[in-house]
């Protein structure tokens, strides 16, 4: 992955953030890394903890960065979160969202997807 693109899904990660907090989110953690590999966002809301797949991409792109989430990736996201609940001693209600960021020159367009990933 390029340099650019790295900084932009940092960016875009950081903006969901925000995104998030402003909605009433708790900040658990970022970048979550185990072998199976990594969760952008871990939020909690409600005594509910969110697992947040965020997708940054460009207008130009012609079409939404939700797209970049298919099976495969929902799948690695389940099996991350699975693994992340098991460290809890008691057991919590998880959902699985996606932010899109979209970005075109200096115009931000974020779209929140709730609960779209189901096991």
């Amino acid at each position: 992955m390029s340099k650019e693109r790295l900084e932009l899904g940092a960016l875009g990660e950081q903006e969901a953030r925000m995104f998030l907090e402003k909605k009433g989110y708790i900040f658990v953690a970022q970048n979550h890394r185990s072998v199976l590999g990594e969760i952008d966002l871990i939020m909690e809301k409600d005594g509910k903890i969110i697992f947040v797949e965020v997708k940054t991409g460009n207008t130009k792109d012609n079409f939404s960065p939700l797209y970049r989430v298919g099976y495969t990736k929902q799948k690695k996201l389940l099996m991350l979160g699975e693994e992340y609940l098991g460290q809890f001693r008691e057991p919590k209600a998880a959902q699985f969202d996606v932010v899109c960021i979209e970005k075109e020159a200096f115009d931000t367009k974020i779209s929140h997807y709730q609960n779209v990933i189901h096991p």
